[in-house]
């Protein structure tokens, strides 16, 4: 804005002609622009951060806020660029600084200041963005047993994924090492793995509308936009070969990991464990000493007779909200007990005999216990495993015959 106010028509008619000269670009120029230019989304990710606090109805804010990044994006990237690109007291021998030259040359040193602390914070808030996502990617891949289940620990200490979090920060400090901080070559490593999930995670929702019979004008507007996608990545793929290459390589070596994780290819490094049924290896998990302190379903069974429970409490992480609505629930009904569960998954058609409850089992179950003892209540914690954490709930609730059953 402050560029726009500052410049005179000679400027402007400099701009204009640069952007009306886009149109005299290659197909294959224009491409590799096309493809390049949907980076500028990945904003929308950060959004995320914010879903806790926005203002309801949830949804609605977050398609506004969608639209505000969108109409944003599109108004000031080709002004900017112009602007950097054109004007001829910006300097232009470094293209990193470019945005930051633009602001001195305009602004005096105050505006060069403003913007490179703005560009600094959004980028802390992006590598925030990656880091949290990263290291819960890994867990979640570690507990349906496609990674090593050492990333799926959560420290005793501090009650993080410590593994998880080192290997999330360690690799981007080996690429920054590895490509020696150049920011063109770290781009296009980002817009490999960037494009590669936009592609993904749009034609992954066309499959999910085309399912469940969802084929009106969303569907298709949906399916362009995942043909718009598919396109920019391919074209990033043929581009930029250093990109893919590594990309690529890293993809399959991860694919490699998982798949051998999963099927056991890895198996003689460590001692072989003999699969059972679930309600045998519950049996045998109620001895190991992690399930001291908590019950399998069928010693809660067996508890029946003195303790019966009308409510159930589904709990993984996050329990203060769903604690303090069972609590008043249980106020409200004039009831002194609950159930409490939780539900390790294990995939595949059976249970490793060895299995026993997970660290974040015994936190979570411990944690919640005591809170309902500060209000006078009698917490049961239950641990069971399951294939479905759904089914594997249903089941506990019939088993046990709760009338109330509360997901947290």
């Amino acid at each position: 804005g402050w560029v726009a106010l500052s410049i005179n028509s000679e400027d402007w008619r400099h701009v204009g002609q640069a952007l009306i000269s886009v149109q005299n670009s290659g197909w294959k120029k224009t491409l590799v622009g096309f493809g390049g230019a949907w980076l500028a989304f990945s904003g929308l990710e950060s959004i995320s951060q914010l879903a806790p606090a926005i203002r309801s109805p949830r949804e609605r804010t977050a398609r506004v806020a969608m639209l505000w990044v969108v109409v944003t994006v599109l108004l000031t990237s080709p002004l900017i660029t112009s602007f950097s690109t054109v004007l001829e007291r910006v300097d232009k021998r470094n293209s990193d600084h470019f945005v930051s030259e633009l602001g001195v040359a305009y602004g005096g040193m105050f505006l060069k200041i403003a913007v490179v602390i703005t560009a600094s914070v959004l980028l802390m808030f992006a590598a925030n963005t990656a880091i949290i996502g990263g290291y819960h990617v890994f867990r979640a891949l570690a507990r349906q047993h496609y990674l090593p289940q050492f990333l799926a620990r959560i420290s005793p200490e501090f009650g993080t994924p410590h593994a998880a979090i080192a290997i999330t920060v360690v690799v981007p400090i080996a690429v920054v090492i590895g490509t020696r901080g150049d920011l063109i070559l770290l781009g296009q490593l980002y817009a490999f793995g960037l494009l590669g999930a936009f592609s993904l995670s749009s034609i992954g929702l066309d499959v999910v509308r085309w399912r469940e019979g969802r084929r009106g004008a969303l569907f298709w507007i949906g399916l362009l936009v995942s043909l718009g996608v598919a396109v920019a990545w391919i074209t990033n793929i043929i581009a930029k070969p250093m990109a893919t290459l590594f990309g690529g390589g890293i993809t399959v070596a991860g694919m490699v990991l998982a798949v051998g994780v999963r099927r056991g290819w890895f198996r003689a490094l460590g001692p072989a464990i003999p699969y059972v049924p679930r309600a045998l290896a519950e049996e045998e998990a109620a001895g190991r000493p992690q399930a001291a302190k908590i019950l399998t379903l069928g010693e809660a069974r067996e508890l029946q007779n003195m303790y019966r429970p009308r409510v159930l409490l589904c709990l993984r992480e996050g329990t203060a909200s769903a604690l303090h609505k069972t609590i008043d629930r249980l106020k409200g009904i004039g009831d002194s007990l609950v159930y409490v569960l939780f539900v390790d998954e294990v995939p595949g058609f059976f249970f490793p005999a060895e299995i026993g409850p997970s660290e974040d089992a015994n936190r979570v179950l411990q944690h919640a216990v005591l809170q309902f003892e500060k209000h006078e209540i009698v917490a049961l914690p239950v641990w069971r495993i399951g294939h479905s954490a759904g089914e594997t709930i249903a089941h506990t609730a019939r088993e046990l015959g709760a009338k109330h059953v509360i997901i947290g």
